[in-house]
């Protein structure tokens, strides 16, 4: 009955041991942690009149729910702007005439709306605009 204590001795620094190897391995991260990356959301973007074939100057832009979004225009150009296969606003087309958009609630993952702008008479380009990631 000598060798009990003994036993018991060696399971405890094995169970220790084991204890530390699964702790070192797992470096304070469980396997379902997920990262997150904060995206800036875009007030307006700028009509590109001096290189009309790119359209605008950023070609994709990051909406937010609610916010109020406006293509800005220099004095003496047009514009016009069409989302074809859904919009991130709450209306598809606009203009010079009619440059502000509200950005509507969007749920779900990050979401591409392509669009159509004709700066002046220049062929029309075909940017982006993305939303959601609620």
């Amino acid at each position: 009955m000598i060798s009990i204590p003994a036993r018991w001795s060696v399971a405890a620094r094995c169970a220790l041991v084991l204890l530390l190897m699964v702790g070192a391995n797992s470096c304070g991260k469980s396997p379902q942690a997920k990262k997150t990356k904060q995206i800036k959301c875009d007030s307006d973007v700028d009509v590109d009149v001096a290189k009309p074939g790119n359209g605008v100057k950023k070609q994709a832009v990051y909406v937010c729910e609610g916010d109020a979004f406006t293509w800005n225009v220099p004095s003496g150009h047009h514009f016009a702007v069409v989302f074809n296969a859904g919009s991130p606003f709450t209306a598809s087309s606009f203009s010079d005439q009619n440059p502000t958009a509200t950005a509507q609630p969007q749920y779900g993952g990050l979401t591409v709306y392509k669009y159509s702008i004709t700066v002046d008479s220049n062929p029309p380009v075909d940017p982006q605009v993305v939303g959601g990631g609620n």
